[in-house]
């Protein structure tokens, strides 16, 4: 008895898998990898930014602790060794890391080792044009123009990847790179970070 009104009924009643469900499952799987990308990159641009700027810091603090030892009458290793100190009082993404003080035989009482050296003593000239370091070179009190006593600070570092940290997959670090130029000028303290458009150094 009434046979159609049974049916429709069991048809209403039936729950069965939606074939649109199926297919919404598959593409979140099938996108999940690109989701992960997506968000690695996100954190891992987010963990560069932070690391660039921390960098910057500390190696103005070195910069500008060094060229006021140094124009303040100290010895090219002692300010070496006041940057570094003051390097050190900086961590970059909770790591901290430090600056060479090797020394070596650079002309004009310089003793850096070389022009890639990490801390380099010198002199800051103003051209008018902008300023001008001479790794090469050593300022003197005593003449007009050559009086700013002049530092550079350097150095790159290793930012490991979140997706290596945290998910244990093979991927080489990044590597960023940061200095800082400061002068002290004779009786004109204090030091001063300096932006320096002309860089010269024949170090060997």
């Amino acid at each position: 008895m009434f046979p159609r009104l049974k049916t429709r009924i069991v048809a209403a009643n039936c729950r069965c898998p939606s074939p649109r469900r199926g297919i919404a499952t598959i593409w979140v799987l099938a996108s999940m990898p690109v989701i992960l990308t997506l968000l690695v990159m996100l954190v891992d641009s987010g963990n560069l930014w932070v690391a660039r700027a921390e960098l910057k810091n500390a190696l103005d603090s070195a910069a500008l602790s060094a060229a006021k030892t140094w124009g303040e009458g100290g010895s090219t290793l002692q300010s070496r060794l006041d940057a570094q100190d003051a390097f050190n009082t900086n961590t970059i993404l909770g790591t901290q890391y430090s600056l060479s003080t090797v020394e070596g035989s650079c002309v004009n009482g310089n003793p850096s080792p070389s022009a890639t050296a990490e801390i380099l003593l010198g002199r800051i000239t103003d051209g008018g044009g902008g300023f001008s370091f001479n790794c090469d070179a050593t300022a003197n009190c005593a003449v007009p123009g050559v009086e700013s006593f002049a530092v550079r600070t350097r150095k790159t570092i290793s930012v490991p990847s979140v997706a290596s940290s945290f998910l244990g997959l093979s991927i080489n670090p990044y590597q960023i790179t940061s200095q800082s130029f400061a002068r002290y000028v004779c009786s004109n303290g204090p030091p001063q970070l300096v932006h320096v458009n002309t860089y010269t150094c024949a170090c060997p």
